[in-house]
Order: structure tokens, then sequence, then C-alpha cells
């Protein structure tokens, strides 16, 4: 593969660990990538982190006027993804390192697939902000087809982080870019499973991705966006069952009806995880299994 066939783009706001993130990237064994950092009118002075690792690897920094993130976290990484052109690319982020032979690996995995897949994922390990191991999620199959996937993190069996995939740009394009919804909350779990339909998830094995759970995460419960988040589950339901009619599941994938009785369970855990009223929570869910009852028939 050429050099320029690889873009590890990174949406930044916070400074704490992102020299960290560009470290990482530094130690790659390979140079066959481009790094791009989207400044996402940060208050802190990002380019003074970033402008050290310009020497070590080919680096592009903008800074973005205006912020985009705390409104429309997918608006963010579209118009980061818009500074960079190769065709693979790499949604990496400001605070989670790379062991050295990532690049190496997809692009080696890239290759020799021929085209076959337009999704890649590595296996993960999560960090704290010192960097100490917490958890190793386990790892996915060689191949996990994209409604295996959708069925088996509805059951929370899977672990999935977002920095931990690279995906085809073109692929991207075809399926529409990346599913909207608040907070980008399910927004990467729906686009993972539009961009694994053809062909499934393949895995990279051996070097990993080192997820940070820092604390500072969208992953992590804050009162002030729970209703936001529980809105983008609701949605995430929606859309599930709307992609379903439209591509229905083939032979010895999960059926529409699995996907739809995982998604009322995993609704029920959403509500609760962001600790929703109970009145709110009874209305939505009912509302949502009024719906799937009627989509049954």
């Amino acid at each position: 593969m050429s050099t320029s066939d690889l873009a590890i783009v990174i949406p930044a706001y916070k400074a704490d660990f992102l020299a960290q993130a560009l470290e990482s990237i530094a130690q790659q064994t390979t140079r066959d990538f481009t790094v791009y950092v989207g400044d996402d009118a940060s208050p802190h002075d990002l380019e003074s982190i970033c402008r050290p690792f310009a020497d070590r690897f080919r680096l592009q920094f903008t800074r973005f006027e205006r912020n985009a993130g705390q409104a429309d976290l997918v608006a963010q990484w579209n118009r980061c993804l818009a500074l960079s052109k190769e065709p693979w690319v790499w949604l990496f982020s400001d605070d989670d390192v790379m062991a050295p032979e990532c690049v190496a690996a997809v692009l080696a995995r890239i290759r020799a697939d021929g085209g076959a897949f337009d999704l890649y994922h590595f296996d993960v390990t999560q960090i704290d902000a010192s960097g100490a191991i917490i958890l190793e999620p386990p790892a996915y199959a060689d191949i996990t087809p994209s409604l295996d996937f959708a069925l088996a993190r509805l059951y929370q069996r899977l672990d999935s982080f977002a920095p931990d995939y690279v995906f085809s740009r073109r692929a991207l394009e075809d399926v529409g870019g990346f599913q909207r919804f608040p907070l980008a909350w399910c927004s990467d779990d729906a686009t993972w499973i539009k961009l694994g339909r053809r062909s499934g998830i393949r895995a990279v094995r051996g070097p990993k991705v080192y997820w940070r759970n820092s604390g500072q995460n969208l992953t992590v419960y804050h009162a002030e966006l729970a209703e936001r988040k529980f809105l983008a589950a609701n949605q995430f339901v929606g859309w599930l069952s709307e992609y379903l009619e439209a591509i229905p599941p083939r032979s010895g994938e999960p059926s529409a009806r699995d996907l739809r009785r995982a998604s009322m369970s995993w609704l029920s855990n959403q509500a609760e995880y962001s600790r929703i009223s109970a009145l709110r929570r009874l209305v939505s869910v009912n509302a949502w299994k009024l719906r799937f009852a009627l989509w049954g028939k």
C-alpha cells in the first residue's frame, strides 16, 4: 500500500492525554499514514501539543473556530474526516493509545484481504487515567457478521469503543455516512452495523488499542446528559427496526424479531443506566413495545 492509503483522524478537544495519543502514533513501526487533528474550538492550546510531532510523522493540524461537538458530535467527526482524502480511515481519539504495530498490522490485513472487507477491528484493553489496565474485554471472532455484532452489543456481550475500528471511506459514503444520534450516542454502533453488512467485521490480530476510561469519557454517567443519551437510545432502537425492514436479515443471520426483542431489553437497561424517571421510562419503553408488536405481525 502507498503512504497515502491510511488517514488517522483525531477529532480533538481534551488536552490531558493528547500527547500520549500522539506519542503512540509516533511509535508506529511504519509511517504509511497521515494524521489529521481537528481542534473543536478547544479552550486548550492543542496546537502546541501537536507541533513537536510534526517532525516525527505527517501531521496536519486544523483549528475550527466554532465548536461543533457539544451540539452535534457527528458533525465534528464529519468535518474532521473531510480534512483527509485517504481510502482507509482510522477515527482515533484524543486520549487513547495504540500499540506500536497497529498500523502495520491493519495495513497488512487489508492488503491480504484484497478488498473483501470494509471494516476492521482491533482487540482492546481498557486502561485508567494513569495507564493501568482495568479490563481485557473479550476478543472478536476472526469475522463477526454485522447482525451478530448487533445482537451481541444489545445483550452487552461485546464491547465496542469507536477508536478500535478502521474503515473504508468509499464504503462509509455508500451507506450514507455516520448515523446521526444526539451526542453521537450509538452512532458508532449503527455505523458499524451498516459498514459490516457486506462481509462482516474483520479482526486484526496481535497489537491492541488501549481505550482510556479517564472519567472524562462520554460513556461515564453525567446527569446533565442523561436525557439526551436516552433520546439517542430510543432513536437507535427505532433506526435498527427500520434498517431491518429496509434490508431484512439473510439466512443464517439473527432474525428481525430476535433483534427487536434484544432491543427492548437493551433500551430498558439504557433507561436504568441513564437514571430516567420511572414514568418517562414506562412511556418510552411501552411505546416501543407496541410498535414492535405491530411490526411483528
